[in-house]
């Protein structure tokens, strides 16, 4: 499966709709394998949907994240786990080898959807 995080200086972006950055990762069989990052400063959220649909993810690990957003990733089959935040290397490791618990990542004053 190929998860896209949104990232920011090694850190959960905020706010999926407005991140710069993703990076993405191939989880399979308890390893994650880092496959590169996209650039999505000047996109759309609509455009942000169909650029992860192309690169194959199929889970969004990610902080902040829009209704429209939220629904529209759905729609397209990519589960998203929103309201996160701490270190991406961490994140993915937790997430990678099964050892993810949400509420160990939740964003302050927040809970996962």
């Amino acid at each position: 499966m190929r998860v896209a995080i949104p990232e920011y200086r090694g850190r959960v972006a905020p706010v999926f709709d407005s991140c710069q950055r993703i990076v993405l990762y191939d989880v399979t069989d308890g390893r994650y394998t880092a496959v590169g990052a996209a650039d999505l400063a000047s996109f759309t959220t609509a455009m942000r949907v169909g650029i992860l649909r192309a690169y194959g993810v199929s889970t969004l690990l990610c902080g902040a994240v829009s209704d429209l957003a939220q629904r529209a990733l759905n729609a397209t089959g990519i589960e998203v786990h929103g309201f996160l935040c701490g270190d991406v290397s961490l994140l993915i490791r937790a997430y990678g080898t099964g050892e993810f618990n949400s509420s160990d990542f939740n964003m302050p004053g927040c809970k996962t959807l």
